[in-house]
């Protein structure tokens, strides 16, 4: 079987609290899935199960300024240095004064971001006289990418006069860094259902998770949090933590139909087991 699903959503909403009418947030989203998956019977005893999908999920956030009401937009290549534009940063400025009046004006991209996901899984199942055997793997992977702008410029000023003049009352400026991660999981079990007798089954197994320590390229890490005054930067192909390759769960579940009735039929269930949560998850 396949399946596809896009959904995208946008919303273009003006005059915010407190933002002059001519200022207007923009802000876009879409998904896309596509899944496909294979059921093949090799055998009257061996069936094979094979998952695989695809998930796209972007969001970008943006402000725009135009001539509503009247307004005279003001270039933003005015605003910014040289190598900036609409899509890589944000300014925002807002007028307060003495007398309690406020507002402010935005434009630029705030965000744009992407998240991607790989999954494959795949199972087995062989039936063996009373035994039920299962075995299987399955991958994830997920590679976001955060794309914050490039530039940040922020002002406070009692009036655009003033600010025309060169007198400003708090400036921001800051700089985002992009980062790209990479997080992937791999596990693996194998599990074993038992027709102990006609009203007891047993269910036990082995499972085995490994989550590779993360890969961050275009960005830096801190070498520590344990001593902040000491703190520093490294390049980030140093890892924060070691992959742990030794992480097995053993599971085992008990069924016992205590009520042989086709009305009132009754199973009284009980299971032991650890579960190791994700690091990261979409």
């Amino acid at each position: 079987f396949g399946r596809y699903s896009y959904a995208p959503s946008s919303t273009f909403a003006r005059n915010p609290t407190n933002v002059a009418n001519s200022t207007a947030n923009d802000d876009r989203t879409g998904t896309q899935t596509a899944t496909a998956g294979l059921t093949w019977i090799a055998t009257p005893r061996i069936v094979n199960d094979l998952r695989m999908n695809y998930s796209r999920a972007s969001a970008v956030g943006q402000s725009i300024v135009d001539d509503f009401g009247g307004a005279a937009p003001i270039p933003l290549s005015s605003l910014l240095p040289a190598g900036y534009n609409y899509n890589n940063a944000f300014f925002t400025m807002t007028i307060s004064n003495t007398l309690g009046y406020r507002t402010r004006f935005d434009v630029g991209t705030n965000v744009a971001n992407l998240q991607q996901q790989y999954n494959v899984i795949d199972s087995v199942s062989i039936a063996m006289g009373t035994h039920q055997i299962k075995a299987g793997m399955d991958f994830r992977r997920l590679t976001p990418s955060f794309e914050p702008r490039s530039l940040f410029q922020s002002y406070v000023v009692n009036s655009l006069q003033t600010f025309l003049k060169g007198f400003i009352t708090t400036a921001t400026i800051s700089t985002g860094q992009p980062a790209n991660p990479t997080y992937n999981n791999i596990g693996a079990y194998i599990q074993d259902t038992w027709k102990v007798t006609p009203r007891v089954t047993l269910t036990y197994g082995l499972r085995w998770d490994c989550e590779p320590a993360v890969t961050l390229p275009k960005a830096v890490a801190v070498d520590q949090i344990t001593d902040i005054p000491t703190m520093s930067f490294r390049p980030s192909s140093v890892t924060l933590y070691g992959t742990n390759y030794l992480v097995f769960a053993l599971r085992i579940g008990i069924a016992y139909q205590l009520i042989p009735s086709e009305r009132w039929g009754t199973v009284v269930r009980s299971a032991w087991g650890p579960y190791y949560d994700l690091m990261n998850s979409e």
